[in-house]
């Protein structure tokens, strides 16, 4: 199995900093290949496996033009990603290469995954679009863990802190029993939220 070896990180690390550094598109284009060249290998692992994972079957061709796009997408999103200074170099280029792939196969059909799965890969770029679909996903997560009658309230109280309009709706438990659940779900939610912002 190829295996990017402490050297290879090295060389990528000082080829980012020249891709970063380079304002002339041919320079860029240089360095990405020079990237590409390197971590072609394991990025054909890696997207066969999660091709596989997410049962989908490409030709050799386009798992090529998957591992290129990815290196793009990743080297274009190298200064803006928060997170980059907990991961690894080989890390960094599979989380792009993940999120590439959710992007360019959702174009054609649905893609299946966990949620958690699904919201790692959606943060590699922090997008409001991407963060706020994200707690949305962690807010219906919780949601499939109440009971029933819990979940008419849960979603009034999600309504109100999202957008301050309570949801009127059958529930058959007292006013004050609704009320008082309903109140007890709104900072919870709120901190949800808050947290999938920070």
């Amino acid at each position: 199995m190829e295996k990017v070896t402490e050297a290879d990180i090295l060389t990528i690390k000082k080829f980012i900093a020249k891709y970063n550094s380079y304002k002339r598109k041919n320079w860029k284009a240089k360095a990405r290949n020079e990237i590409f060249n390197i971590l072609n290998p394991c990025m054909q692992i890696w997207i066969k496996s999660i091709l596989s994972k997410w049962n989908f079957i490409r030709t050799k061709e386009e798992i090529l033009s998957y591992a290129f796009g990815s290196v793009e997408l990743c080297l274009n999103n190298y200064k803006s990603c928060k997170s980059i200074e907990s991961m690894t170099i080989p890390q960094y280029f599979y989380s792009g290469t993940r999120y590439y792939l959710l992007q360019e196969l959702a174009k054609e059909t649905s893609v299946h995954m966990k949620t958690e799965e699904l919201l790692e890969t959606l943060l590699f770029v922090p997008s409001d679009i991407n963060v706020a679909f994200s707690s949305l996903l962690v807010l219906a997560e919780i949601r499939e863990t109440l009971p029933n009658w819990c979940k008419v309230i849960y979603d009034d109280a999600a309504a109100t802190v999202i957008n301050s309009k309570p949801i009127a709706s059958k529930h058959g438990l007292s006013s004050n029993t609704y009320y008082k659940v309903k109140q007890s779900l709104i900072p919870v939610i709120r901190f949800l939220i808050k947290k999938q912002l920070s």
